[in-house]
């Protein structure tokens, strides 16, 4: 399940090595931000975020890497290919069942809180399956 919440917040692509390398607009939520490159290496994406500011940088990479769509919710098209590379051995149609499971759930109001609300949301529904171990 841990590689459902990395995904869901690195699948644009880069792992950070080179900040250039970064699509533009992700880069712009870590200047906005100022969140630095060991910040994100150094905290581990599936903790809960530590402060407002990480919330929203969280929030801000996942809306600009198409991760989230412009309501917050999850853009299932994009995530489910990137998911089905790590989750081997989790059935894709379980894979699809936990975005959707999650997608459903009433949002926060704060926007913010969006990311953290699906990593707890991922982690929650991991615990009751029969396979809790599918990464």
């Amino acid at each position: 399940m841990k590689y459902i919440v990395l995904t869901f917040f690195i699948s644009f692509g880069s792992a950070f090595c080179d900040m250039t390398q970064i699509n533009p607009k992700i880069y712009n939520c870590f200047q906005q931000f100022n969140y630095s490159k060991e910040d994100y290496i150094n905290y581990s994406i599936l903790n809960p975020s530590r402060n407002r500011n990480e919330k929203c940088f969280r929030y801000c990479v996942g809306i600009n890497s198409g991760i989230l769509d412009p309501s917050g919710k999850i853009n299932l098209s994009n995530i489910k290919e990137q998911l089905k590379k790590f989750l081997k051995k989790a059935p894709a149609s379980n894979v699809s069942e936990i975005l959707e499971i999650c997608n459903a759930k009433r949002l926060p109001l704060d926007v913010c809180d969006i990311p953290d609300h699906f990593v707890k949301c991922f982690e929650d529904i991991r615990r009751t399956l029969t396979y809790p171990d599918i990464y």
